[in-house]
């Protein structure tokens, strides 16, 4: 069921988020994350999302899985929609992926948060490892998502990385486009030594107390068999021929198994969807994060990081150079023994990564980009 509040300080704000049985995790942590945020500034907030109506049903149902969660979607939650926005000055459709909702509300009022053009741009050919045969019902979304946010007024995106791409991507569309971008979600912070040991215990006792960590998925972007390379030139200098390769996040593929094949012993570690606390104590206990990605909307792993005192090691292009700032040892993502070279020259800064990664958290702060967020709201419940 939603949830409310209510102030008059601010204009009312319905948040639209996402289906839960969609299990879109980071997604769901950013509308909860605003509605906490907003609450505790009195704004009166709603967060309301499609409920499992139909889809409560898939279980039983499984060839009609996607069909029961299309008719939550896209017939049930829109009728909802379209009388319960009529209460609120401002709705804000919390992921660009749901930008179709935009229809179903007054579009002067409404506003869209961009996070990310993968879907899009794969879809559009800008990205050879995305391409394939799509179905027409995924083409058709995809068509649907960017000629909604095309018609929107108002979207911001969550880094000047998104909002290029999505400039170039329209040629015009809305009147109002901003980069706001995400706080630290989590509250992450640095680990005892006593902590770091009892959690990693519980994790897998064989880490050690000298290792790399990457936290990902298995998406292209996320280059994970690139961080395994990297971490293999890593092993070739004198310094970390003794280290450890924590990857904490979904299973392997088979292209990391192979990579790891060529060894008996236990240097490259796979956690398995670890918990905030275990992904807490990985971050706490490592001599660096390795984030060498391909792409990415924003980059969440560089604030969590640096919350808990690990250096970061990223890729030298935006939106990573954006979101590290300064505070950062950067490389080139495809090529792994010129940046495990780049990492062995730099980490000995390790101390000096940890202030300026501590320092680059206060431009994330909760307060100031909730403040930004409520500024918004009331400029466009103002018709300003």
């Amino acid at each position: 069921m939603p949830r409310t509040a209510t102030s008059k300080a601010q204009p009312s704000v319905l948040l639209v988020g996402n289906y839960l049985p969609d299990g879109q995790q980071s997604m769901q942590r950013y509308a909860e994350l605003l509605y906490g945020e907003l609450l505790s500034q009195g704004v009166s907030v709603q967060l309301v999302r499609p409920e499992a109506v139909f889809g409560r049903w898939a279980t039983k149902y499984r060839q009609a899985s996607k069909l029961l969660a299309n008719i939550d979607k896209y017939v049930v939650f829109p009728l909802r929609l379209r009388v319960l926005s009529r209460r609120y000055d401002v709705v804000h459709i919390c992921d660009h992926s749901n930008a179709f909702y935009l229809h179903q509300v007054s579009r002067a009022s409404c506003l869209i948060t961009c996070h990310d053009l993968f879907s899009i741009k794969g879809e559009l050919g800008h990205y050879p490892q995305m391409q394939g045969a799509s179905s027409l019902q995924y083409r058709r979304r995809i068509a649907w998502t960017l000629s909604s946010i095309r018609a929107s007024r108002n979207v911001v995106c969550v880094s000047d990385k998104t909002r290029d791409d999505l400039e170039a991507l329209l040629q015009g569309g809305p009147t109002r486009l901003v980069t706001i971008p995400h706080p630290l979600n989590r509250d992450f912070a640095d680990m005892s030594e006593e902590q770091i040991r009892t959690t990693l215990a519980r994790v897998n006792p064989a880490i050690s107390t000298k290792y790399f960590v990457h936290v990902g998925g298995n998406q292209w972007y996320k280059n994970r068999a690139g961080v395994i390379r990297i971490f293999r030139g890593l092993q070739k200098l004198p310094q970390f021929r003794d280290a450890q390769l924590v990857m904490a996040g979904k299973p392997w593929t088979t292209e990391m198994r192979s990579l790891c094949s060529d060894t008996t012993t236990q240097d490259v570690l796979e956690v398995i969807n670890p918990s905030n606390e275990e992904v807490q104590a990985l971050y706490s206990g490592a001599m660096a994060l390795l984030f060498p990605s391909l792409y990415e909307g924003f980059g969440w792993p560089i604030l969590e990081a640096q919350a808990c005192k690990c250096p970061v090691v990223t890729s030298d292009r935006a939106p990573m150079t954006e979101i590290a700032g300064a505070s950062a040892i950067f490389i080139d993502p495809e090529n792994p023994e010129a940046a495990a070279s780049k990492v062995g020259l730099e980490l000995g800064r390790r101390s000096s990564l940890i202030r300026a990664g501590l320092e680059n958290l206060e431009r994330f702060g909760k307060e100031s980009i909730i403040a930004r967020y409520c500024d918004l709201y009331q400029e466009i419940a103002s018709g300003v």
